[in-house]
């Protein structure tokens, strides 16, 4: 199981949450903080970084945190920023999934053919979609 620390209440700021985590058999976390993100990795959690892209003033800070935090994985948010920053994504040396917005099956191939490893979303519809039913050009 991978718990998301930054929607679990009282997990996100509490020092022996991961440990916690880890003795109730968590393999991984995910959270938008870096801190977390690196006390996960000290721990043998696996770590996905959550990354808001809102704007290109934002697009550094996102891409050192990534870096100094060293994650397993990048959720990047929202999908469709990755047709614009592709090349930046591919430079992370990390993984990275495609998230926010991803409402059917073309906005799934579109994250692939843009480099995403996969996609996260709520849509139900799409849970079960494989990578060989799509079109990825």
């Amino acid at each position: 199981m991978f718990v998301n620390m930054d929607s679990t209440p009282g997990l996100g700021h509490d020092p022996g949450a991961l440990t916690y985590l880890k003795g109730i058999g968590a393999i991984g976390i995910c959270s938008t903080r870096a801190a977390i993100i690196e006390r996960a990795n000290g721990l043998g959690l696996l770590a996905m970084q959550k990354v808001f892209v809102t704007d290109r003033s934002n697009l550094r800070r996102s891409l050192q945190s990534v870096a100094r935090s060293q994650p397993d994985l990048v959720q990047l948010m929202p999908a469709i920023v990755l047709r614009y920053m592709e090349r930046q994504a591919r430079d992370l040396g990390v993984p990275y999934l495609a998230a926010g917005f991803v409402q059917g099956t073309q906005d799934v191939a579109e994250a692939l053919h843009h480099g995403a490893a996969g996609v996260c979303t709520s849509d139900e519809g799409l849970w079960e979609l494989r990578r060989s039913a799509l079109r990825v050009s």
